[in-house]
């Protein structure tokens, strides 16, 4: 009897190690791609910041359709935008699916459940410009820089 009990109680830490391991590996693929999509949308943001300089300052021309065939342009020929941007329409499906978390790995969920969010904004950034063109960049750097800043925080704290 008293095999059973500990054979049982060691397949299911067993199992609790597995579940961990399966959980802190899920949390790390979502923060690498929170990542992919930060560092895209900052080479997007930079993209529709310099055309939008370039229409007011360079060539004197109409921003707004400047900047819509920039963003156009990008959606079109690069194919790495458009994979972005399936990646950051199944983000949020993705997290949901690690509601069921480990005890010892509810923190590192609530913190990925803030920086979502803000990832999600930088990637709106990219495909719906808005603002004047000093606070769009202003508020894309600064957006950028703490994204870039909480994923590592997260992954050292965590080892992910």
């Amino acid at each position: 009897m008293k095999k059973v009990i500990l054979l049982t109680a060691m397949i299911l830490c067993f199992l609790s190690c597995q579940n961990e391991k399966q959980y802190k590996e899920d949390l790390s693929n979502i923060l690498t791609n929170a990542w992919l999509i930060n560092e895209v949308s900052h080479t997007g943001t930079n993209g529709v910041a310099s055309t939008w300089y370039d229409a007011i300052f360079k060539y004197h021309t109409d921003f707004n359709s400047d900047i819509q065939e920039y963003v156009d342009s990008v959606f079109k020929k690069n194919s790495q935008f458009s994979d972005m941007k399936n990646i950051a329409d199944s983000l949020d499906i993705k997290f949901k699916e690690l509601n069921n978390y480990p005890k010892k790995y509810k923190d590192a969920y609530n913190e990925i459940a803030e920086l979502i969010p803000l990832v999600k904004q930088n990637w709106n950034y990219v495909i719906n410009p808005t603002g004047s063109f000093n606070s769009y960049s202003a508020e894309t750097k600064e957006l950028y820089s703490n994204i870039k800043n909480k994923i590592e925080a997260i992954r050292l704290k965590y080892s992910l």
